[in-house]
């Protein structure tokens, strides 16, 4: 109770860009009222009346509003990693926000801006998280949680976010922590370290009950395995996430097409085709219903069976045209290949050059499933030198 009093005398102090003399001239020393922000002096009640006056703190003490107040934010916080509807509670919050803010959930509060405020506008959350940083003292063990996790979301840098995800789990070892380390670790490529995360997070999230996480863990562990070539243990991982996820199309949609795209990264053409077309009645959103129809082409025109994979170009051709030119242009350089015309046409390679420097723009993903193409024409033109770096790369 003392350090959130003097977290708000201090908070509200520098918000006003008051010195310590200047706010307690004729009514307490300097130093009493240093060791009032710091928690450690058992305030009086008339000195602290006539400091909150002087901010013009309306200081909110009532025991069964705080109670309440303190359950609607962390409900909201619990919906919030859940994934589920938070409007209910952030209207009912922003009703209270001024009793809030002037509580001794005033943290807590200023937390909850951060995590709704960040999900329209990153910059003024950073700002807030800013501001809150000076406080971490103040914080309960709740709230140091939540601060860490927050720090990790808008951290600049794999290093800064990594730290602050491992801060967090210091001070709470769940589920929800080694779901974001995982997540970092996989996007440095860091497969085995993400995978370690993956079985103490997945073991977690079923010890808490914590379904969504299980599955979100379960679905990234076999996009790890199938990143590494170990297609046994990602076809295990995703079935379990099958399993988790009875019912939902999407999530079957996506792992039929990644099962399909590591049989195909690994020349495994007539295995990928199954998923894919499985994959394909299951999706009905035109991006990835295309890539889709594309792959199914570009499998089958391996397989030397153009007849049936036409129909899957022509049908990507026609979803191409309300996509981006560079799906237009996958259209093209497939065309190519069904002409038999890849080795003498300049504009199938310069589409392939051009497919494999897009990292930043279509993902790495989309560059590795071209680059074998590119190596192919690069040896055909008699380009070995180039051929062979982009195999080493591989």
């Amino acid at each position: 109770m003392n350090q959130m009093v003097g977290y708000l005398i201090r908070s509200n102090r520098l918000k006003e860009k008051m010195s310590q003399d200047q706010l307690c001239k004729g009514i307490c020393a300097v130093s009493y009222l240093s060791k009032i922000e710091a928690g450690i002096a058992e305030p009086n009640e008339e000195i602290l009346k006539q400091l909150f006056s002087r901010l013009s703190i309306r200081y909110t003490d009532n025991e069964e509003e705080i109670k309440e107040f303190k359950e609607l934010l962390f409900q909201y916080f619990d919906a919030y990693f859940h994934h589920e509807p938070t409007v209910e509670f952030e209207e009912r919050i922003y009703k209270n926000r001024k009793k809030m803010e002037n509580s001794e959930i005033a943290i807590e509060y200023q937390l909850f801006c951060i995590y709704n405020t960040g999900l329209d506008d990153r910059r003024v959350a950073e700002k807030l998280l800013k501001t809150v940083e000076q406080y971490r003292d103040y914080m309960t063990e709740e709230a140091l949680f939540l601060y860490y996790m927050a720090k990790g979301m808008y951290g600049v840098g794999v290093k800064e976010r990594t730290r602050a995800y491992q801060k967090a789990r210091q001070v709470r070892d769940c589920a929800l922590v080694y779901e974001a380390l995982m997540y970092e670790a996989f996007n440095e490529g860091e497969y085995q370290e993400a995978l370690t995360d993956c079985r103490i997070g997945y073991e977690r999230a079923m010890q808490e009950g914590f379904l969504l996480v299980a599955k979100q863990i379960s679905f990234l562990e076999g996009v790890c395995y199938g990143n590494q070539g170990d297609i046994e243990s990602m076809l295990r991982a995703y079935k379990r996430t099958k399993e988790l996820s009875r019912g939902d199309k999407r999530i079957a949609a996506s792992i039929d097409y990644n099962i399909a795209t590591v049989y195909i990264d690994n020349r495994r053409h007539k295995e990928a085709i199954p998923y894919l077309l499985s994959a394909l009645k299951q999706e009905q959103e035109d991006k990835s219903a295309f890539l889709i129809n594309l792959k199914l082409a570009l499998a089958y025109e391996k397989l030397g069976e153009k007849t049936i994979g036409s129909v899957y170009l022509n049908v990507a051709e026609k979803l191409s045209s309300r996509l981006a030119k560079t799906y237009q242009e996958m259209v093209v350089m497939a065309k190519i290949r069904y002409e038999g015309k890849q080795f003498e046409s300049l504009e199938y390679g310069t589409l392939l050059e051009s497919f494999t420097g897009m990292e930043k723009s279509m993902g790495i993903d989309f560059v590795k499933f071209y680059k074998p193409y590119l190596i192919e024409w690069l040896k055909a033109k008699r380009k070995y030198k180039e051929a062979l770096r982009l195999q080493e790369e591989e």
